[in-house]
């Protein structure tokens, strides 16, 4: 059985995110050891931080414009 995933055990990564009811966005440079297939989603856990990621939280170390985006979007929503 092969199972398609975004980021593959290794590759290098943008975890961007922000805590509900925070104004930090924050932003780290990490790479995938891990990955939890279950039911519902796929989740991603990687060197420097010890939780669990969707793939919405990740963005790769080459798309920089999607990162920008993602930036743009998490400052825009905490304005609201």
């Amino acid at each position: 059985m092969n199972i398609k995933t975004k980021f593959k055990i290794g590759e290098e990564v943008y975890i961007i995110f922000k805590e509900e009811n925070d104004k930090i966005l924050q932003l780290f440079k990490d790479k995938v050891t891990e990955i939890v297939i279950n039911e519902d989603d796929i989740l991603y856990y990687g060197d420097v931080l010890c939780e669990a990621f969707k793939e919405e939280h990740l963005v790769s170390i080459n798309d920089k414009e999607l990162l920008i985006k993602k930036i743009d979007e998490l400052i825009k929503n905490g304005d609201k």
